[in-house]
């Protein structure tokens, strides 16, 4: 299981630190057909109240060439990524 918080720490006010998390696993499902090259995960993304406002599924993603790091994009991506469509990689470089 990959693990991943993000904390939002207030330098000023300490009460308003805020921390989100996702929980992204493999489901197992991919592993067998591919001999072990590409997986499926799922993940459930969670508010700073803990509460699941995200659940979803990567599938085929090939976890031999590729690491935590593009998993996590493809995660964000399924999860958020349409309410994020007015972006282009300019803007961002």
């Amino acid at each position: 299981m990959i693990k991943v918080t993000v904390q939002l720490v207030s330098a000023i006010n300490p009460s308003r630190n805020k921390t989100w998390r996702a929980d992204i696993w493999n489901d197992g499902t991919d592993s067998v057909q591919s001999q072990g090259s590409q997986g499926s995960y799922q993940y459930k993304l969670m508010d700073a109240g803990g509460r699941v406002f995200r659940v979803g599924r990567i599938t085929k993603f090939p976890r031999k060439v590729r690491g935590v790091w593009d998993l996590l994009f493809r995660v964000l991506l399924n999860a958020v990524g349409s309410r994020n469509g007015d972006w282009t990689r300019e803007e961002i470089a």
